[in-house]
């Protein structure tokens, strides 16, 4: 699973910190996105008592680090399954189609006949040196 240790006071001030610099972005962003009239006090109320209990007191923020960890979790299981499936349908079935359709075999996975050699004929090798340096 994950190996963060939510007792440690170094990880629950980290929480507090990074929570606190992530709140100010989120606002600094909105103050960008939606004008410059109303300024975003609520996200730095919210990001200096994250950054007062991270520095102060960072025990007071256990129960949030807590679920916090406990929502990545989560988030993660979610978002590793839904692309891993959007992956697969939207490109490794469709690719697949479109190589049986328009394509031999890449692999050359087809049995041959009993007649018929497997030998593959060896790419040409340089003789002289130079073409040696020139490998592409």
């Amino acid at each position: 699973m994950l190996d963060i240790n939510t007792s440690s006071r170094t990880e629950q001030r980290k929480f507090g910190l990074v929570m606190a610099a992530a709140i100010v972005v989120l606002g600094l962003i909105r103050y960008a996105f939606h004008g410059f009239a109303q300024f975003p006090m609520y996200f730095f109320a919210v990001a200096g008592v994250f950054a007062f209990f991270g520095l102060v007191w960072p025990g007071a923020l256990k129960p949030v680090f807590i679920v916090w960890i406990k929502f990545a979790l989560v988030l993660n299981w979610i978002v590793t399954h839904l692309m891993l499936t959007i992956i697969y349908w939207a490109i490794i079935i469709p690719m697949c189609i479109a190589m049986r359709l328009f394509s031999d075999d890449p692999l050359k996975r087809k049995w041959l006949p009993h007649d018929t050699s497997y030998w593959e004929a060896p790419e040409e090798q340089p003789e002289e040196f130079e073409r040696w340096r020139n490998q592409f």
